[in-house]
Order: C-alpha cells, then sequence, then structure tokens
C-alpha cells in the first residue's frame, strides 16, 4: 500500500510540474512578466504577458485569440499551415507611456498611441526565426482610429518599421505581418 501511494504521490507531482512549467518552458525567455531587454532606442518594451496561445498547422479553421489591451479589443487569426510545427504566441502588453515618449524622436511627434500589442511566435522554446509561411492577420479596435492613422511596428532588434498596408475603417485598424514584432496604432494628436 505505501509504495502504490507514494507511486500515486510522484505522479501527481510530475503532472503538476508539467502543467505549471509548461506555458513558460514553452514560451521560452519570451514568457515573463519582467520588462523585456531592448536595445538602446527602441521604444517600449512590455509591462506584462496578456495570453500564451498554442497553434497548430493541422487545424482547418483559422485560429482566433481575443484579447483586451488597454481597453482596446485585438483579435490575431493565424491561418491553416501558417507554421510547419506547432507554435506558441505569446501576445503582451506594450508600454504605451514609453512608446508615446519615443514618438517625436522617431519622427511621429505628431502622433499618440491608442492601441497596440507585442506578438512574439515561439517554437520549441524558442523564437520562431524567419517569416510565417503564411500572414497573421490583426485587427485593432479603438473608437479613435480612423483613416489617416498609422501603424508601426518593431523588433527585437530596435528595427523601427511603418506597416506598409494597414486598413483603417470605423474604429478598427487592421493589418497582416510576415513576423513576430511589436506594434502601435498611432493616431494624430489633437
Amino acid at each position: 500500500m505505501q509504495l502504490k501511494h507514494r507511486i500515486l504521490m510522484a505522479a501527481a507531482l510530475a503532472a503538476m510540474t508539467v502543467s505549471l512549467g509548461t506555458a513558460a518552458f514553452a514560451a521560452g525567455t519570451a514568457y515573463t512578466t519582467q520588462p523585456a531587454p531592448v536595445p538602446p532606442g527602441t521604444p517600449g518594451g512590455f509591462k506584462s504577458v496578456i495570453t500564451v496561445s498554442s497553434v497548430s498547422p493541422k487545424v482547418i479553421f483559422p485560429k482566433s485569440v481575443a484579447i483586451k489591451i488597454n481597453g482596446s479589443p485585438i483579435h490575431v487569426y493565424a491561418l491553416p499551415h501558417s507554421f510547419r510545427r506547432p507554435v506558441q504566441f505569446v501576445i503582451t502588453d506594450p508600454n504605451f507611456k514609453s512608446i508615446g515618449g519615443s514618438l517625436a524622436r522617431l519622427g511621429y511627434g505628431r502622433y499618440k498611441v491608442v492601441a497596440g500589442l507585442g506578438l512574439s511566435v515561439v517554437i520549441s522554446g524558442r523564437s520562431y526565426g524567419g517569416n510565417f509561411l503564411k500572414p497573421i492577420t490583426i485587427f485593432a479596435l479603438n473608437k479613435k482610429i480612423g483613416p489617416g492613422d498609422i501603424v508601426v511596428g518593431w523588433n527585437a532588434q530596435g528595427k523601427l518599421f511603418r506597416v506598409p498596408t494597414p486598413l483603417f475603417r470605423h474604429g478598427r485598424a487592421v493589418w497582416k505581418l510576415n513576423h513576430g514584432a511589436a506594434f502601435a496604432v498611432l493616431v494624430p494628436k489633437g
């Protein structure tokens, strides 16, 4: 009886260890509530991890992750076969205050941040390298979003880029991406 009890306890402890450690291990170093180390001059970093979601390459329907960041609903859609192997999306809450403080220096001083997210894609505990097989679509909703707004992004190396073809309509910004990065929707001040 004592051996059976020890085996059951060991199995329960192993199951708890696996279940509690899986998300952190799957996301690797990208999964932390500490601010991410960023190169000098990079706007942002992040305040917290919002969610970690698994994405299988074998799904028939698009994978959808719905979250709310700083009051703005955000939807992330991955088409089937966007990846050859299972991955995890690690979605973070960007540090809007830091981003806003960097905008003038980056040439966007006439704008303010109204929505954004960080999207890291992790495979086998490491950051996914290269481009996705199919683009991921992001929807950001905020009543302040409209025509004339812009979406900017920056990668882990601090390279800032302007998203080339976002769509803005009735409080919604929509854009596609081929790699993980942090993004902010900027609207004119005023």
